[in-house]
């Protein structure tokens, strides 16, 4: 499927094609959709806002090719805690070794994960992530007026702030629709919640021990949501890696240029 077809992926489709399943796994539960049962997987996680279903232009370029698998991980606000349980859904979906992406706050659980397992990781996709959230987390009420919060309150915010300006090309629509379709149907107020609280409690993270070879970075110049300087620290720290910045990628490649960023995993996948 090239460029001129992505017009025709659809949210309801993939969703359609390939059902939810719900495993119990390292003590919490895992919601995946996957494209085939067999082979090396690549897993996706999705950031704090939105499940799995957020690569589903990503699952519908590279499924046919690759065993493709979204992954929402337990409503847990510890993203080590989140990385702790990741080998144990491996286990369920029988993968040794993986190719692992994370985006966003599940980059950062990627990189607690690599640090417990870094023998079942091939290759380390860090898209649109951070190591360090701690210049992010002043401008962020503590942890207890997080948790003081309704659900519903925090949800509503959100919505207001993604929602409130007008999209100014038909690929911010379609990111807009995305998330209407997952936000407060798909990802629950109180998971929301918790996905807020996990980014409020992160600590810097030391360096993954992989070689540079099996790490790639995902970024966009143009990201409304990882500060600049967070982006560099990222850049800075794993400077002998693969780096795809994708122009026009914001904060969600995989929707607002789905072809670029499949063809930046495909590139490893097939390497």
């Amino acid at each position: 499927m090239g460029a001129r077809d992505i017009a025709t992926l659809r949210l309801e489709d993939f969703q359609a094609a390939f059902p939810e399943t719900a495993v119990m796994a390292g003590g919490g539960e895992w919601h995946y959709r996957e494209t085939r049962d067999t082979g090396e997987p690549l897993i996706l996680l999705p950031g704090a806002q939105g499940t799995g279903d957020v690569f589903y232009k990503t699952a519908l370029l590279l499924g046919t090719e690759f065993r493709v698998v979204t992954a929402t991980p337990p409503a847990w606000a510890d993203c080590e805690r989140i990385a702790g349980s990741l080998g144990a859904f491996l286990d369920q979906l029988g993968a040794e070794r993986v190719d692992l992406l994370g985006a966003s706050l599940s980059g950062y659980t990627a990189q607690h994960f690599a640090h417990l397992h870094p023998e079942r990781i091939r290759t380390l996709f860090l898209a649109n992530t951070f190591h360090d959230a701690d210049m992010y987390l002043a401008s962020m009420p503590g942890a207890e007026a997080i948790a003081a919060t309704p659900a519903a309150s925090l949800m509503q915010t959100l919505r207001e702030r993604m929602f409130g300006a007008p999209a100014t090309q038909a690929a911010e629509e379609e990111l807009k629709a995305t998330m209407r379709a997952l936000i407060g149907s798909r990802q629950s107020a109180d998971t929301l919640k918790t996905r807020i609280l996990a980014l409020r409690i992160a600590r810097p993270v030391a360096r993954v021990p992989l070689p540079d070879a099996r790490i790639v970075l995902i970024d966009a110049d143009d990201d409304p949501v990882i500060l600049p300087a967070m982006r560099t620290a990222m850049r800075e720290r794993y400077a002998g890696c693969a780096l795809h910045a994708i122009i026009g990628g914001g904060h969600y490649p995989a929707i607002l240029r789905p072809v670029e960023f499949a063809d930046a995993l495909r590139s490893h996948l097939t390497g």
